[in-house]
């Protein structure tokens, strides 16, 4: 018996032009959650009063909760429905988010912003997931290119808008301006959403999942992600190296330096568009996943010619480049995933892609932390040893306003070139071994693969997930992925 959730009717394009609006909305509050906070976590972090560890966990709460539930939530669209999963990750994003706008205290803020992440990796996930569903392989380069747009209109308005809201309103505006277009999502989603996908009847599903795989899994990642977190050396921006940078080294406000992200993010946007067509239109994505690392590589490379004294000019450029090569790779990895991936596999391969990115930018955020802030200290050893404090990284740029001027900002600007500097060195090490990965992907044919989108009717493949077992451990869905994955680089 097919579940509730997934109705029999027809896919008609109306139907799937209406979900693809849907899901934009909904990525959109996700972007512009995500984004505007980057620039505002000082202010959010001085009305609470929040330490150095709890200003990083403001950050992080969202992020490593996303990375843990994504696969979890995958694995459950399969027993349940598509809809259904939406549905509650949706629950949880806007829960989540009225319990930041409330919030009074630090705890307050990290609960909410734990479920938040949980709700927005569910929104993320879903989205590779109906991509899927709903477009022939070769043309979900297509499909994910206009999330690419949806993603720089976020990437664009939200560092802007957090920091004016900030400070000429209040942080709160951040969460509150999010939900309307999530409750705008809510609407088209839960109408118009129909996928080839069937669930499970409720019961069958229920006893199909393998909550215990799925609780281990969870917990051990969750103990992986908290561990190395603790591990790093702790501080608010971890994860922002480019606005520390326009804050600390070159002056700018907090609105300046949430304009100054501007050049990577419509570099991202515009190059993820582009891929999307050109992969659409020819069928072949190896050579332009090929030219993405390259320029990605030359980006990252450039980096390290930023300085206190780099012109506008030309900062613009070096930051134009790394976006144009994030961007590519943003949408044209997932299709090679995808095509390397056996049709049963289909569902956790499009899960899969998005999980690696997430864990890869919460690991990410540790190392890049570690590296910059020992790195800082190592270089500021004179300078301790003359009796003078080393200040944190985090509060640097409000140390530096009060010392115009004087031999110890010059001196503690150049520490903290070196520490940027080092991290970019890392990100461009990175950057080659994915290029050189890539390198062994195979051309394989987007012509497959095509889901129902006609008006016909959806066939019942309840029978097909009932032999397959939807209750297989999540871990296990993922390992049996991978092994399709060695011909692609995960995202």
């Amino acid at each position: 018996m097919a579940s509730a959730s997934e109705p029999t009717s027809a896919i008609t394009r109306k139907a799937v032009a209406l979900t693809f609006a849907g899901l934009c909305l909904l990525n959109l509050a996700v972007s512009l959650d995500a984004l505007a906070l980057s620039v505002a976590l000082p202010t959010i972090a001085k009305s609470l009063h929040a330490n150095t560890v709890e200003s990083y966990w403001t950050g992080t709460a969202f992020l490593l909760s996303s990375a843990v539930f994504q696969p979890t939530l995958a694995a459950f669209s399969n027993c349940f429905g598509r809809r259904a999963v939406v549905l509650l990750s949706l629950t949880m994003f806007i829960v989540g988010t009225i319990i930041c706008g409330t919030a009074h205290t630090v705890a307050r803020i990290l609960a909410g912003r734990t479920i938040q992440g949980a709700g927005g990796g569910g929104l993320l996930v879903m989205t590779y997931l109906l991509v899927a569903d709903l477009l022939p392989l070769q043309k979900r380069a297509q499909g994910m290119s206009l999330i690419s747009i949806v993603w720089l209109i976020g990437a664009v308005s939200g560092p802007i808008m957090g920091a004016g809201f900030s400070d000429a309103v209040s942080w709160r505006w951040i969460f509150w301006f999010t939900l309307p277009f999530a409750g705008m999502g809510v609407v088209l989603v839960g109408v118009f959403l129909r996928t080839p996908h069937q669930g499970l009847h409720t019961l069958h599903a229920i006893k199909s999942v393998d909550w215990v795989g799925a609780a281990v899994f969870s917990a051990s990642l969750s103990s992986f992600l908290v561990a190395i977190s603790w591990g790093g050396s702790m501080y608010a921006w971890a994860s922002y190296q480019l606005p520390l940078y326009y804050q600390a080294a070159k002056g700018y406000t907090v609105l300046i330096s949430g304009v100054a992200l501007l050049p990577q993010c419509l570099g991202s946007g515009i190059s993820g568009v582009a891929t999307g067509i050109i992969i659409s239109k020819t069928g072949r994505y190896k050579t332009i996943t090929l030219l993405g690392w390259a320029t990605l590589i030359v980006g990252c490379g450039l980096l390290r010619l930023l300085g206190v004294e780099t012109t506008v000019a030309r900062w613009i450029f070096i930051n134009v480049v790394s976006g144009l090569g994030i961007g590519i790779i943003a949408v044209a990895q997932p299709i090679a995933a995808q095509a390397a991936t056996a049709p049963k596999h289909a569902p956790m391969a499009n899960g899969l892609t998005p999980f690696c990115r997430a864990l890869g930018q919460a690991v990410g955020i540790v190392v890049g932390s570690a590296i910059a802030q020992n790195v800082f200290k190592y270089s500021l050893h004179s300078f301790a040893a003359g009796g003078n404090s080393i200040p944190d990284l985090a509060t640097l740029p409000l140390m530096l306003e009060d010392l115009q001027g004087t031999a110890a900002k010059a001196t503690l600007l150049e520490a903290l070139m070196r520490s940027l500097r080092a991290v970019w060195w890392c990100l461009f090490t990175v950057a080659v071994v994915g290029g050189a990965v890539s390198l062994a992907m195979k051309e394989l044919s987007l012509a497959s693969g095509a889901p129902s989108t006609a008006e016909e009717p959806i066939p019942d493949k309840t029978q097909d997930l009932e032999a397959e077992g939807c209750g297989t451990p999540v871990a296990g869905q993922i390992a049996e992925v991978q092994a399709a994955e060695t011909l692609t680089v995960a995202n």
